[in-house]
């Protein structure tokens, strides 16, 4: 989150908002860039922003741990002000989101279960924290898919998926 607000400023800046002003030069877009990198790992720091695991890999350069997500996404939620039904629906979520870069996109049965098995996560998070469920889910899915293989990945997920249809499911869904 912060991530993005520190971006704004530079993205604006730099856009001018016109399309007849100069272009921004290369020194500025490099000065702007080294700014907001300093200013990201000022945050992963002090702990404003989790430190992600940025490998290409799809499981991170540390594997899955035993709930089935990266270390570094357990660690963030593990660090939330939450309670441990709201935070094993936080891990429910976050196992639904890793599983849906990792299936075979090639067998139809597979993407039906892994499209159930996310609305059974989003469905139990919302039971768990209603009021800002879709702010976590969010979140989850952005440092889940935090570099350019993990984003490619989800984007080829969602794209198989489609098209297709299901339904919020009723009713308890959380595995714990």
């Amino acid at each position: 989150m912060l991530s993005v607000m520190l971006l704004l400023p530079v993205l604006l800046t730099a856009c001018g908002g016109n399309a007849s002003h100069a272009a921004v030069s290369g020194s500025s877009i490099q000065e702007s860039y080294a700014a907001v990198s300093a200013a990201f790992t000022k945050a992963q720091a002090n702990g404003a922003e989790p430190v992600l695991d940025t490998s290409s890999s799809l499981v991170g350069s540390q594997g899955l741990n035993a709930n089935g997500i990266r270390p570094d996404i357990q660690a963030w939620i593990d660090a939330q002000p939450y309670s441990a039904k709201q935070k094993a629906a936080m891990v429910q979520d976050a196992q639904a989101t890793q599983e849906s870069i990792l299936i075979d996109l090639s067998v139809p049965s597979n993407l039906q279960y892994e499209d159930r098995i996310m609305m059974n996560a989003v469905n139990c998070l919302g039971d768990e924290l209603p009021s800002n469920f879709d702010v976590i889910g969010n979140q989850i899915e952005a440092f889940t898919m935090n570099t350019y293989q993990r984003s490619l990945q989800y984007e080829k997920f969602n794209a198989a998926v489609n098209g297709t249809t299901d339904t919020l499911p009723n009713g308890n869904t959380c595995n714990f």
